[in-house]
């Protein structure tokens, strides 16, 4: 949806029948804008109508117009644009040119039921297929309640091209055999007990995807709300039901249709109450069976979190199912800032990063404030009803990152100690740690030159601390690695690289015990207020909190690592086949005995890319090396682009051309997260990526 976009609120105008009496489009139009209790839909209205105003149509089809308009906006709570109601007015005047004002007419009065959606598709499809009389017959039992709208809307879709049916898809019977173990990327299956009964869910699943497939969005939307309101919970029937629902809903409106292994990830996690870890490979398509799975979670009148390694893929999947949630009127949001504003709290399906998370739960036992949706359960336990965790390292690894620490700036501010440490430590220590750097001698030597600043008191402990640091800041920690030095006009600061595990950097983290005040000294810069860590949470307590934990992730490891989840957690895991058989060829690993053979193997494999017209992506452990290798292929004239988080160009549009044949993509980790490079079929015939 584009230009403004307005939020409504049912109802919008105060009386459609007095409406009704209304004999001129200025009376009418008036009378709507002169209703409205919304003020805030003013002005999309008033273009509306000035958009009726200005077309060629006779006064009364303009005035069922804005009848038509008027109901919809009446019974909606769905944000719409000028944009969907102008391809709408489009459709209808092209339906009025063909059938007549008498049919149009009907609908203003009998679309309760409906979406603009589905109201566009009626017009289209009757403006469209060319069964002229069956058209007629069927607009005239409309007219005559015959049929209500959603019965004529399926009745249109029933005859609409057979290219809209769902997709084929590969033969199930060769699938669940590899789901069982016959395939190498099952090594751990899911438990025997569990594969007969999820191999007759999906059998139901796909029978009422057959059934429902030219069932129109408003019906599925009906369908879904009747076993949304039952109170009893969900038998394995409704359940399933609303796995068929989701799964064609996506279709409608994404165009995107779950197959087999998706569908059955779904199914086998949904077979432990408490949660499961599935291992799905890379590129089988995680987001998607994470929508479907909260779809049918949140229809249970659950909370759902999804947590995600990147704040940028949380944001990407929350703005990209926004719409298909909104249909079933499952609000979604956000707390991808760090200060996120309470209402993102109140939406049943929250995205954010694991730390976003921590720190919002510290937040409220920092202040006593309730941020999170508070629910009335005598007979709940925990606080949180699901998490479907995307990447297994968000279970598991505790980085800067993801360990969440809650600072507040400190008391007593000690600024002023760390040009002079750093000066003390870079003339008498080198990189090799010395014993005497913690040494009596050096403590005390290092006390006196402070006092003699500043007349304080200060304890051993304090003083190793700062040495420490100091250390790490001048031999430890690399720009262009560990940190950059971002610069702007008035000011520079430095930023955190999450350099072992995403590549990103790390917005509003500072490192603590005075290692980000030493490397801001390090750089000239005026070392910022200490800061101290009254809160700290951890992956182990946060995802307790939870009543199921549901995973997904492609590198979930060995049976070590599985048991270390199990034990912490109790969450089991299982693998999944791939869709299509794994084409992918791991190459063996070579050692390369210097940094000059390193990048002449780097160079050599990029122009081999280049002489068979296919794409390559360089994947850099740090920012310097990404910087390294741009500049060696720039010497030989190979265009490139760079993907390092201090890159000129937008994240997407490097992404965006990283498929294309001879394309030469450099980046740092933070390519190697969700990242979808999409292939031409040119990179696709030449042996792709």
């Amino acid at each position: 949806m584009t230009s403004a976009i307005s939020s409504l609120n049912s109802p919008v105008f105060s009386s459609l029948a007095a409406y009704e009496k209304m004999g001129s489009f200025e009376e009418s139009s008036s009378e709507a804008l002169n209703s409205m209790r919304n003020s805030d839909s003013l002005d999309l209205y008033r273009k509306v109508f000035a958009y009726i105003q200005n077309t060629s149509q006779p006064e009364e089809i303009k005035i069922e117009l804005v009848r038509l308009i008027m109901v919809l906006a009446s019974q909606s709570d769905k944000e719409v644009s000028f944009t969907d109601y102008e391809e709408l007015l489009k459709e209808a005047m092209g339906f009025s040119a063909k059938w007549g004002r008498a049919s149009l007419l009907s609908f203003h009065k009998d679309i309760e039921k409906s979406t603009l959606g589905d109201l566009l598709l009626v017009f289209s499809l009757s403006n469209q297929i060319e069964n002229t009389d069956y058209i007629k017959a069927q607009l005239e039992r409309f007219k005559q309640k015959k049929i209500d709208f959603i019965g004529l809307l399926e009745d249109l879709k029933s005859i609409e091209s057979k290219s809209n049916r769902i997709p084929e898809q590969k033969e199930l019977k060769p699938i669940l055999e590899r789901f069982k173990g016959e395939d190498p990327n099952v090594v751990f299956p899911l438990d025997k007990r569990f594969l007969a009964a999820i191999e007759k869910q999906y059998a139901v699943v796909e029978n009422y995807c057959r059934e429902w497939q030219y069932k129109c969005l408003g019906w599925l939307i009906s369908e879904a709300n009747t076993i949304r309101a039952k109170k009893t919970g969900l038998q394995e029937e409704a359940m399933l039901k609303l796995i068929a629902i989701g799964r064609l809903a996506l279709y409608d409106t994404h165009k995107l249709y779950l197959h087999h292994t998706q569908v059955l990830a779904i199914l086998g996690q949904l077979c432990y109450p408490k949660g499961c870890i599935a291992q799905v490979k890379t590129g089988e398509g995680k987001s998607m069976i994470s929508t479907l799975l909260a779809f049918v979670l949140a229809m249970q009148n659950k909370s759902v979190h999804l947590i995600s390694s990147e704040r940028s893929l949380s944001l990407r999947d929350q703005l990209k199912l926004f719409s298909f949630f909104q249909l079933f009127s499952i609000k979604t949001s956000h707390i991808c800032n760090d200060n996120p504003e309470q209402s993102c709290f109140k939406a049943q399906i929250l995205y954010g990063t694991a730390s976003d998370f921590e720190f919002a739960i510290m937040q409220e036992m920092l202040h006593l404030t309730p941020l999170f949706e508070q629910k009335v359960n005598l007979n709940k336990q925990k606080r949180f009803d699901c998490v479907i965790v995307d990447e297994v390292d968000n279970l598991t690894i505790d980085t800067a990152r993801n360990y969440a620490r809650l600072s507040h700036p400190a008391e007593v501010s000690y600024t002023w100690v760390y040009y002079t440490i750093l000066k003390y430590v870079k003339e008498r220590f080198a990189k090799d740690l010395s014993d005497e750097l913690f040494s009596e001698s050096t403590l005390q030597d290092l006390r006196r030159i402070l006092q003699g600043l500043q007349p304080v008191q200060l304890k051993d402990d304090q003083l190793k601390t700062w040495l420490r640091s100091a250390f790490s800041a001048l031999f430890l920690l690399e720009e262009q690695k560990d940190y950059i030095v971002k610069k702007s006009i008035d000011k520079e600061k430095i930023l955190v690289v999450d350099a072992k595990n995403t590549g990103r950097i790390m917005h509003a983290v500072r490192w603590g015990k005075g290692v980000h005040e030493c490397v801001e000294a390090k750089h000239k810069m005026e070392p910022k207020t200490e800061t101290i860590t009254p809160l700290s949470l951890a992956h182990c307590v946060l995802y307790p909190m939870y009543d199921s934990v549901f995973g997904l992730t492609g590198t979930l490891g060995s049976q070590l690592e599985r048991e270390e989840i199990k034990e912490i957690y109790g969450i089991d895991s299982f693998d999944t086949p791939t869709y299509n058989p794994c084409i992918r060829k791991d190459s063996p690993v070579k050692i390369l005995s210097s940094n000059k053979e390193w990048l002449e193997a780097i160079l050599q494999v990029v122009k081999d890319c280049i002489a068979q017209d296919r794409p390559i992506l360089v994947l850099s452990e740090t920012i310097r090396d990404s910087q390294i290798i741009e500049e060696l292929l720039k010497k030989e004239n190979i265009p490139l682009e760079m993907l390092n988080e201090v890159q000129e160009k937008s994240e997407e549009s490097i992404l965006n051309r990283a498929g294309i044949s001879k394309a030469v993509t450099v980046a740092t980790n933070t390519a190697g997260r969700g990242t979808d490079i999409k292939l031409t079929q040119r990179s696709l015939q030449q042996g792709g990526l």
